[in-house]
């Protein structure tokens, strides 16, 4: 078997640099079992051996789809690669990593940059700290590394940001792939589904998180763990997401009183309404009113 690859390295302008989020290069590699690692043409920043490692001033996100191997940083040591796994790669940190020989693997990759990557490649889910994610096979990943290649390689006006918004996608999927990958109890996924709906419909009155939770069944710390790993809220934050929501539109569409307002949606009084509003909108319901009515 001989070796497949396609690749494109791209240029870019400063206002793709002024969009947040930039390509620098994507590509496609089969390497079969028994073959030298890395193969094919690369310009001299992205050659590596596995013996040296390498150092890249980029972001790079490798999805491994098929094949076994292995992957090292000098931050997380030594760890396996198997289908599925996404290798997520930071500016600044020594790593290498390769297939097995007796597997080979299929991989694709994209590189980029930006002050917008910056800031999601920083949060948890990116950190350098967890550098390989498994999320399992899915071709809607596929998909989005052939559409990187396509919009590269035509280079049409705008490109760049069509580009941007693929792998905006990609870190999306990969985040929620990741998540649901985390939760092979359907059962709890279940609850914690029914929960939310009935957050969802009941928010506006008096809820305790605690009877939500003995509702579904389940303790208290373990609900409150797994509905935020679901939903990205603890339950009490959910609750005030809502009823804020919930408090604009009332603002908007009515004439009540902020007071009025705060009884309807659930808060228990007017001054920790306005209060709350203030640190989580940045201005009163007073001043949110005017504004969205055009009237401030």
């Amino acid at each position: 078997m001989h070796s497949e690859i396609a690749n494109k390295y791209v240029p870019y302008s400063k206002s793709d640099e002024d969009w947040g989020l930039f390509i620098l290069d994507v590509g496609k590699m089969k390497t079969p079992e028994n073959s030298e690692y890395p193969v094919g043409p690369h310009p001299p920043d992205y050659i590596f051996s596995y013996s040296k490692g390498r150092v890249l001033q980029e972001y790079q996100v490798l999805y491994i789809n098929e094949g076994w191997g292995e992957f090292e940083s000098e931050i997380s040591g030594r760890i396996s690669i198997e289908p599925g796994a996404v290798i997520i790669l930071h500016p600044g940190v020594w790593h290498r990593y390769r297939p097995s020989q007796k597997t080979g693997w299929r991989e694709s990759w994209v590189g980029f940059n930006g002050r917008i990557a910056k800031h999601i490649m920083e949060t948890d889910e990116f950190c350098c700290d967890n550098p390989v994610v498994k999320i399992g096979i899915h071709s809607r990943i596929n998909t989005i590394y052939d559409q990187l290649l396509i919009e590269c390689n035509q280079a049409e006006p705008g490109f760049q940001q069509v580009a941007a918004g693929l792998v905006m996608e990609l870190l999306g999927l990969i985040k929620m792939y990741r998540q649901t990958r985390m939760f092979n109890n359907r059962e709890v996924q279940s609850k914690i589904s029914q929960s939310k709906k009935y957050i969802e419909e009941k928010h506006r009155e008096q809820l305790e998180p605690k009877d939500i939770a003995d509702e579904a069944g389940m303790g208290y710390s373990n609900f409150r763990k797994h509905f935020r790993l679901l939903t990205g809220f603890s339950p009490v934050q959910y609750i005030i997401h809502l009823r804020l929501r919930s408090a604009k539109e009332l603002l908007y569409n009515t004439d009540l009183t902020v007071k009025e307002i705060a009884s309807r949606t659930g808060f228990s009084s007017s001054y920790y309404f306005i209060r709350l509003f203030r640190e989580k909108i940045g201005m009163t319901p007073r001043v949110f009113r005017l504004k969205v009515r055009g009237d401030g």
